[in-house]
This record gives structure tokens, C-alpha cells and sequence, in this order.
């Protein structure tokens, strides 16, 4: 083969042909064609994401070709619906953190998600987690932590960590930073616990992003406090489960809707846009599921990239 395609990194539903040159291939064979198939031509055609071995049979040589099939990526436009970067670009930097941020902006994605933990000293920091052990490799929580001995600490994991070796985890002005620089709406989860200072502190923040802001939260006490604060500020309400008390609340307080996929149906969207509500879905992996929340006529979409 080509000294240039020894490697080869491919979008799923892609294909690409290999050849030798000046060789004659007696035959062309994959290691896994549930990953990646070849035909008799050396035409490769990559099926889902993965890892595997395209070979080619020059004679009594056998030459080899490392295929890595890679996620399709969702389309950006999606009409009147917002897509929204869950936890940033997290299937290529490591997720909730800067760089992952910025991949996602800088693929066109107009709202990004990020997580809002409280530090012991009352700084607001980004992490799904309440521990750094998967992150950092640090068992300790962060709300037992002050932000100096977090800032302590690099990010030692999540996909192409490789590529950043001095990552920190970021406090929330930095990400809005990223959010201003590239116009995207900060969708901002607030995680539990949070105390009342800190919740005032997270909406005196957020009051200096560019885009208005949409904060989101599986507790409603966090979000009836939030608020008090503002009329206006667009809340969401997160459950893994519909209910008639879900809705009830969410009219109560003005709360629009965040329902996990396996809770979102077109007869809970019908309902909640009764209501005068908006309602979002969480999680997409791929364009078919978006479409298929498209057309359930769903308001926002949280999809993993």
C-alpha cells in the first residue's frame, strides 16, 4: 500500500478505495467487516464506529492498512430546533473542559452544555462528577475542595486526553468566556448540592453572557430559587420520567421541560406545548435519532458529539 495509508480515519457510511502501487492484490480482506468491509478492488466502505485491519495480498507479502471508523456527525441546522453539544465536543477532547468547548463552537454549534459544581470557597467550577476521581485521579469531592487545590490538579482522562497534557478544570467564567467568544447559548446544568450564596453567584454570572443563557436542574428547589432572581431567565426542569406533577410544576414556576429519551413522546410534547412550554430531549447520538425528536417536535436537543 501507499506509505500514506497505513492509517486511515473514516466517518461512518464513508468510503475510500486503498491500493498498492505498482502491485498486482490477489486479495483484499478485513479484519472485522462489521466495522469496516472490503470488496475484491480495495473499495472500503466503513459501517460503524471502531478499530480494524484492512489487508492486502501482494504475493507471498501481506500488507496492512489500521481503519478507525469514527461517529457520523450530526448536522449543525436543524430548523427552529436547537441542538445543543453535550458537555461540549466530548467524543474528541475530554469532556467539560475548554478545549472541548471550543470544538464544539467551532463546529457550528450554537448552544453548549456544560456542568456547575460548588467548591468548598464558594467558586463555581465545571464537572459532571462531585468527585475527581474519573477526571483528575483524585478521590475527593469537589465541594470538600477550595478552587486553589482543584487548580491543583490536571485532567488525566476522557477521549484524545493525549492531546492536552495541562488541562484544568475550568470555573464557570471561563467557560462563558468561550461561550462570548463564539456567540453560543450557554446551557448550564447546576448539579446538587448548591447553596443559596452560591446560586445568586451563578445568576450575577451569567448575567454578562452575550446569549441569553438557559439553566437547567434535576432539583426544582435550585430552580424556584433561581427564579426569584428573574422572570425571564429560561429554566429548564430535568426528569428521567414524564408525570402529570412534572408538568404541574414546570406551569407553576414557568420551567420548560428536559425529558430523557426514553421518557420523550409525542403525547408528553403535545402536552407540554399545550401549556405554553418548551420541552428537550436528552441524549442523541446520531442524525437519524435527531431527526426522529425533530419530528416529534422537539425544542432542543442535547447530542453527544
Amino acid at each position: 500500500m501507499k506509505k500514506d495509508a497505513s492509517s486511515k480515519s473514516v466517518e461512518e457510511g464513508k468510503s475510500f478505495s486503498l491500493k498498492v502501487s505498482g502491485k498486482t492484490v490477489s486479495k483484499w480482506s478485513s479484519s472485522d467487516t462489521g466495522i469496516a468491509s472490503v470488496t475484491s478492488s480495495g473499495k472500503v466502505t466503513s459501517k460503524k464506529p471502531g478499530k480494524c485491519t484492512i489487508y492486502a495480498y501482494v504475493g507471498n507479502s501481506r500488507l496492512s492498512c489500521t481503519v478507525t471508523v469514527t461517529k457520523k456527525k450530526a448536522t449543525v441546522s436543524s430548523g427552529s430546533t436547537q441542538l445543543i453539544a453535550h458537555r461540549g465536543a466530548y467524543y474528541q477532547a475530554p469532556e467539560n473542559t475548554i478545549p472541548s468547548f471550543q470544538l464544539a463552537a467551532r463546529q457550528g454549534y450554537k448552544a453548549i452544555e456544560c456542568d456547575v459544581r460548588e467548591t468548598k470557597d464558594g467558586a463555581l467550577v465545571i464537572s459532571h462528577d462531585a468527585s475527581l476521581l474519573r477526571s483528575c485521579g483524585i478521590d475527593a469531592l469537589i465541594s470538600n475542595l477550595t478552587l486553589k487545590q482543584i487548580r491543583q490538579y490536571r485532567i488525566i482522562s476522557g477521549n484524545g486526553i493525549g492531546k492536552y497534557p495541562n488541562l484544568k478544570i475550568p470555573t464557570l467564567e471561563e467557560y462563558l468566556k468561550v461561550c462570548n467568544q463564539y456567540k453560543c447559548t450557554p446551557v448550564i446544568e447546576i448539579k446538587s448540592p448548591m447553596s443559596e450564596k452560591g446560586i445568586k453567584k451563578l445568576y450575577n454570572t451569567i448575567s454578562g453572557s452575550v446569549k441569553s443563557p438557559v439553566v437547567i436542574s434535576f432539583s426544582t428547589k435550585i430552580l424556584v430559587s433561581l427564579r426569584k432572581y428573574s422572570s425571564r431567565l429560561s429554566l429548564q426542569k430535568i426528569s428521567k420520567t414524564w408525570s402529570q406533577s412534572l408538568l404541574d410544576t414546570c406551569k407553576k414556576y414557568k420551567f420548560d421541560v428536559s425529558l430523557q429519551d426514553t421518557a420523550f413522546t409525542a403525547q408528553n410534547v403535545k402536552s407540554v406545548h399545550n401549556a405554553k412550554l418548551k420541552i428537550g430531549v436528552w441524549v442523541a447520538e446520531n442524525q437519524s435519532q435527531i431527526l426522529k425528536y425533530k419530528k416529534m417536535g422537539a425544542d432542543y436537543i442535547t447530542v453527544n458529539i
